[in-house]
């Protein structure tokens, strides 16, 4: 592989039908939302496979046992730890960076997370303290580090608009050198399915 010090971490909900993309329910009801989450995750989770970037962790939410997961038999699954989204993140980071220099973790709701967004976003890492992938809802989509700290994480509402800009706020406290990458945009709202739908018939 391209980064041998180096892995990724892929979140991820198991597609269970009225659990995942609950504010598309209302628009595509809990099976279509369902299936489009599936389709999300398995698009990334292959591609990310596929580009042979890194190693490759699937950090399962809430274990390790739903079929989809177990369908991908060349990577490592973990169950997250944590009670909230924060724990789990700085949970993940802390299990990884014992043994690598070099971690990202993404999430599988960015359609525009690729292998070659992925490898620049490592090539950042390499030359800085943190790299940020900022999402245009105001979130972020990537996130990679040498070093967790719980700060990076705790008391954050996450899903609000002010997660990235908070998240640099907090790297430059800790005097971190930090790089943001493009924006990207993530399938959340009812607004962003055609757009999904539209990139995928594109590509």
């Amino acid at each position: 592989m391209k980064y041998e010090d180096t892995s990724i971490l892929i979140f991820c909900k198991a597609p269970i039908s009225g659990s995942v993309k609950t504010r598309l329910i209302p628009t595509l009801g809990e099976d279509g939302a369902c299936a489009l989450h599936r389709a999300l995750a398995e698009r990334l989770i292959n591609e990310v496979i596929a580009s042979n970037l890194a190693e490759v962790v699937l950090y399962c939410w809430p274990d390790i046992s739903h079929e989809f997961f177990t369908s991908f038999k060349k990577i490592k699954r973990i169950v997250q730890k944590g009670d909230n989204l924060g724990e789990r993140m700085h949970h993940a980071f802390n299990e990884v960076l014992s043994v690598k220099d070099n971690v990202i973790l993404i999430g599988t709701d960015c359609p525009s997370i690729n292998a070659g967004y992925l490898d620049r976003a490592i090539v950042k890492l390499l030359n800085h303290d943190a790299v940020l992938g900022p999402a245009e809802d105001g979130g972020y989509g990537l996130i990679g580090l040498h070093e967790s700290h719980w700060n990076y994480f705790k008391n954050l509402v996450w899903g609000s608009s002010q997660i990235c800009s908070e998240t640099c706020r907090r790297f430059n406290q800790a005097r971190l050198e930090w790089s943001l990458m493009p924006l990207i945009w993530d399938v959340d709202r009812p607004e962003d399915v055609g757009r999904y739908f539209s990139s995928e018939s594109d590509s």
